[in-house]
């Protein structure tokens, strides 16, 4: 099985977490399942609150406001909650240990060069989200205290060089 992807979330699944501030923005009158799918239909054209209201008011005839807005500014933190715990489960699930240890030396792709293959140095291990923080000088990163210390990649994306850097003080 494989990781979960961000994507895989699904609109009902943040419209669900949505919906008690949502009904308390509306009032009684509302159908609860109409609510839902409502806001799963605007969740389609953006996840920040400005653009679920919009559509909600120009989809679905809300009369969209500020509190509207306010209520449902949170879906794009519900939709990474949801996909942090399908992570975290599927690591639970299929046993996902980190293969490397930390100062080990490895070749990443840098995704903002045209998957550019670059070397950098496992600084840190997530375990509960299967992860490495790797430290790549070429890609502008510095020492911890002074700024950006790394890039955060599943382990199965990390290849291992032949040796350890062990004079690097991460």
């Amino acid at each position: 099985m494989n990781r979960p992807k961000f994507s895989e979330i699904t609109n009902r699944a943040v419209a669900d977490k949505l919906a008690d501030d949502v009904m308390q923005w509306i009032g009684n009158e509302a159908i609860w399942e109409q609510v839902i799918a409502d806001l799963e239909y605007a969740l389609g054209y953006g996840i920040d609150g400005y653009s679920i209201a919009k559509h909600l008011e120009r989809g679905r005839n809300w009369d969209a406001d500020a509190e509207l807005v306010e209520a449902v500014e949170g879906a794009y933190f519900i939709k990474h909650a949801l996909y942090d715990a399908a992570v975290q489960d599927w690591v639970v699930a299929n046993a996902i240990k980190p293969k490397l240890p930390v100062r080990k030396s490895v070749k990443v792709k840098n995704r903002a060069s045209n998957d550019e293959v670059v070397d950098g140095v496992i600084s840190s291990i997530d375990e509960k989200r299967g992860t490495y923080t790797v430290f790549v000088e070429s890609m502008g990163h510095v020492r911890p205290c002074s700024g950006t210390i790394g890039i955060v990649l599943p382990f199965e994306e990390v290849e291992s060089q032949n040796e350890t850097m062990e004079a690097c003080a991460l």
